[in-house]
């Protein structure tokens, strides 16, 4: 299985969620939980979100200002609004998933993992 941590900020007024994202094979998992922003102690349950390949325009790793130090993040964008409806930070069909500076090589590898598979994204625009 293949995993990258994320975090989604500003979900709601001094709110956060932290996850993971799964290749699934035929689907990205996404395990999150929110929490308060400021000191982290109010948690959420652990919750799941499955999303389709079929359902995906486009998967993207955008290294952040100076490369990996600040800002890399991967967005996925859907080809519906409704789809991504149900996940906390999205907005227009599209969700940005910020990256830690640790993860960053592992994110870049994900992404390029899922263009390189050949059952993901057929038929599919790929940024």
């Amino acid at each position: 299985m293949d995993a990258v941590p994320f975090k989604i900020n500003d979900v709601s007024l001094f709110t956060e969620a932290e996850g993971l994202l799964r290749n699934e094979g035929a689907h990205l998992c996404f395990e999150y939980q929110t929490q308060d922003g400021i000191l982290g102690v109010f948690k959420s349950e652990i919750q799941q979100f499955r999303i389709a390949f079929d359902d995906i325009a486009s998967v993207t790793f955008a290294k952040g200002w100076f490369g990996k130090w600040w800002g890399a993040k991967i967005v996925i964008q859907c080809d519906s609004m409704d789809t991504l409806q149900a996940l906390p930070g999205a907005s227009q069909g599209r969700i940005e998933l910020h990256i830690a500076r640790r993860d960053y090589d592992d994110a870049d590898h994900f992404v390029y993992r899922l263009h390189e598979s050949e059952q993901v994204f057929v038929g599919s625009t790929i940024a």
